[in-house]
């Protein structure tokens, strides 16, 4: 698949041509957000502290799990990864994806460095992301 960049509502997702590839399946309705970097403009605010929290929670939930750790493009590389902590256990972000799947069927797929670039760099994710993670019932099949 090839990914371009594109705005949609003034918010910057990454979008492909089609359904998203992920390791060679096809997902249908399939959404790509908060893969940032530092050569693009992001939205910058507040998001909600209860929007961060969930993520955390999803960053336990291991998707798509690398077996290296991406760097955040917002630290030196002396900088020590970021973390996040959840139940008494720390996680290193940087080597899986958070899934968001919404009510529509529209799955938001996000590194789960997003929670660094929300808690550290002020990223404020689109709209709809923010609802459909606000919907999602975290303690139950999500």
């Amino acid at each position: 698949m090839r990914w371009q960049r594109k705005k949609v509502l003034n918010r910057q997702y990454l979008v492909g041509t089609g359904d998203l590839d992920l390791r060679g399946d096809l997902v249908p309705n399939a959404l790509a957000v908060g893969w940032l970097d530092t050569e693009h403009e992001f939205v910058r605010g507040d998001a909600p502290d209860e929007a961060l929290q969930r993520l955390i929670v999803l960053s336990f939930r291991l998707v798509n799990q690398t077996r290296g750790l991406f760097r955040s493009p917002f630290l030196p590389n002396t900088a020590p990864h970021p973390t996040i902590e959840y139940k008494g256990k720390s996680m290193r972000l940087g080597s899986a994806e958070i899934w968001v799947k919404d009510t529509d069927g529209t799955i938001y797929v996000s590194p789960n460095l997003i929670c660094h670039y929300i808690r550290d760099n002020k990223y404020l994710p689109p709209r709809e992301y923010l609802d459909a993670l606000m919907r999602l019932d975290i303690f139950g099949t999500a």
